[in-house]
């Protein structure tokens, strides 16, 4: 450094200057990026949750008073919720969460196949007036409650 003229010197300090400036942008740009991409997929998953909650609620309003519309809302519901999963599924990288994300759409499955059985019951039941539940719709909202 003693050897470099004051010229070379007053050049190269405003050059070193510009290109920290750079690779501290470049740095900055990255790890902005990362961030907005993990609050994204929060704000994802959150919508997510709002989905299985309105779907859930369906699930009660269908229970309230049973019917083919009412059965036919719950379904569309949770096949909007499997359909966004599955959408959001695209959206992650590890595969630990993407395992996570098969088995919600497993369950989401069995929740739905064990909801049209009981549908069907609750529909007969509410048509031929019936109040008692049976031992069958109790088995099967006994599995609905579990997934």
């Amino acid at each position: 450094m003693k050897n470099m003229s004051i010229k070379l010197k007053l050049i190269l300090f405003p050059l070193l200057f510009i290109f920290l400036i750079v690779v501290l942008g470049i740095i900055f740009s990255y790890y902005n990026n990362v961030a907005k991409e993990k609050n994204y997929l929060a704000l994802q998953s959150e919508d997510l949750v709002q989905t299985l909650l309105k779907s859930r609620i369906t699930v009660y309003q269908f229970l309230q008073t049973p019917n083919e519309n009412s059965a036919q809302v719950v379904k569309s519901n949770f096949e909007e919720f499997i359909n966004d999963i599955s959408d959001f599924k695209t959206l992650l990288v590890t595969s630990e969460n993407k395992k996570t994300i098969d088995m919600i759409i497993q369950s989401s499955n069995e929740y739905l196949s064990a909801f049209n059985q009981l549908a069907q019951y609750k529909i007969e039941e509410s048509k031929n007036s019936q109040t008692d539940t049976s031992a069958e719709m109790k088995a099967l909202i006994n599995t609905m409650a579990k997934v």
